[in-house]
């Protein structure tokens, strides 16, 4: 997760594709951070 925060953070955007195997498995957004900071 802290690889994709960085990346979120340096490009500004507010979600990121999670791909395994060249397949889209889910996708990150500002608010999962916030749960998990919560």
């Amino acid at each position: 997760m802290g690889q994709a925060a960085k990346i979120m953070r340096s490009k500004n955007i507010g979600a990121i594709p999670v791909v395994e195997n060249d397949r889209l498995v889910g996708i990150i957004t500002e608010r999962d951070f916030f749960k998990i900071i919560e």
